[in-house]
C-alpha cells in the first residue's frame, strides 16, 4: 500500500530546501517579492531577470516551478492588455467618481465596465446589473449674492441605461432613472423642492430595481456584502 502521507511529507520538505535556497541566494523575502511579480501580467519575464540579475528562461522556470497553473504566453498578455485598460479608465474623473460613490452609497452592488471593441467605454457602466450612463452637469445659474440654490443643467439621454449617474461637483451627484429625465434634458435646482432632489447622493432607485423578491430576501440579521468592482485590484504595471 502506498505511503502517500510519506510522499507529501517529501514534498513538503524538498519545497522548504528549495524555498531556503532561493531566500539564501537572492536575499530574505525574495520569493515573496518574486511571486507578487510573477503574478501581474504586465511585468514582463524580462524584467524581472534584470531584477534578480538571472535569464529570462531562469524566470520562465520559475514561473513554472512555483506558479504552474498561472497563465503564460499569450493569456498573461491579454491579461495585461486588459489591465491597462482598466488602468485608463479609473483615470477618468469622471468614471473614477461613479466607482467611488457607488462603492461608498450602494453597498452589496457589483461595478462592471462595458466592453467596445477598443476597450472600455469611459461613460457607461452597470451597477448590479443594471445599466448606468455617465454624464457632468453644468451648472447653469446661482443667485445674485451668491448664497441662493445652485442650478444645474442636466443633458437629457437616448441610449440602452437604465439610469443617469450626473456628477454635479467633487462631493455631490444625482443617480436618476431615464425615464424621469426628459429628452432635452432638464434643470436641478439644489433646494428641498427640486425636481431631482430625491435622487442627490443615493443610488435608491438603483437599489430599489435591484432589490431581490420577498422569497429571494437576505435576512435582517445577516450584514450585506461590501461592494465589488471588476476593477478591485487593478495595480500600476
Amino acid at each position: 500500500m502506498a505511503n502517500h502521507t510519506g510522499d507529501g511529507v517529501r514534498l513538503e520538505s524538498a519545497d522548504s530546501r528549495r524555498l531556503a535556497l532561493f531566500e539564501d541566494r537572492y536575499g530574505p523575502g525574495s520569493h515573496e517579492r518574486l511571486l507578487l511579480l510573477l503574478r501581474r501580467p504586465c511585468v514582463s519575464f524580462a524584467r524581472i531577470a534584470d531584477k534578480f540579475q538571472v535569464t529570462r528562461e531562469r524566470v520562465r522556470q520559475w514561473h513554472a516551478l512555483w506558479l504552474p497553473d498561472a497563465p503564460r504566453g499569450r493569456e498573461r498578455r491579454r491579461l495585461c492588455s486588459v489591465q491597462q485598460q482598466q488602468r485608463r479608465l479609473l483615470a477618468d474623473v469622471l468614471f473614477a467618481a461613479f466607482v467611488r460613490d457607488a462603492k461608498a452609497h450602494a453597498p452589496g452592488l457589483r461595478i462592471e465596465p462595458v466592453a467596445s471593441a477598443s476597450g472600455y467605454l469611459t461613460r457607461l457602466a452597470t451597477l448590479g446589473g443594471r445599466v448606468v450612463a455617465l454624464r457632468d452637469a453644468r451648472q447653469s445659474a446661482r443667485q445674485p449674492d451668491g448664497d441662493g440654490p445652485v442650478s444645474y443643467r442636466v443633458v437629457g439621454y437616448r441610449g440602452p441605461a437604465e439610469f443617469v449617474y450626473v456628477l454635479l461637483t467633487t462631493d455631490d451627484f444625482l443617480c436618476v432613472p431615464v425615464v424621469e429625465v426628459p429628452l432635452h434634458g432638464g434643470s436641478f435646482t439644489d433646494h428641498d423642492r427640486g425636481r431631482f432632489k430625491p435622487f442627490k447622493n443615493s443610488f435608491a432607485a438603483v437599489l430599489r430595481a435591484t432589490a431581490p423578491s420577498p422569497r429571494e430576501s437576505t435576512p435582517s440579521n445577516l450584514t450585506p456584502p461590501e461592494s465589488t468592482s471588476a476593477l478591485d485590484g487593478v495595480k500600476e504595471c
